[in-house]
């Protein structure tokens, strides 16, 4: 984190693990409409969703606000899904 304080409540709330928030939050501001945060969380299923309804959103743009609409869950749910799999891990 760039912020010192955040960072300090960050650890004592989220689990580490094998699983790094950072880039984890990396692939998803820069390739989440691809799935890449959901890949790199071992959720194969999810990310191959993305992945699908992303390049059907090429020939069907109106799939765009799926895609949209699933990015914005993952923006508020991120944290919780890495700390999850860091506690089960």
């Amino acid at each position: 984190f760039l912020i010192p304080g955040m960072d300090r409540r960050a650890d004592s709330r989220y689990a580490a693990g094998s699983i790094d928030y950072s880039i984890g939050w990396l692939l998803l501001t820069f390739l989440g409409f691809l799935g890449a945060h959901r890949f790199y969380m071992g959720k194969w299923i999810s990310a191959l969703v993305y992945l699908l309804i992303s390049g059907l959103a090429v020939l069907m743009p109106p799939l765009v606000v799926l895609v949209a609409l699933a990015y914005v869950i993952d923006l508020y749910t991120l944290n919780g899904q890495m700390d999850a799999l860091n506690r089960r891990v």
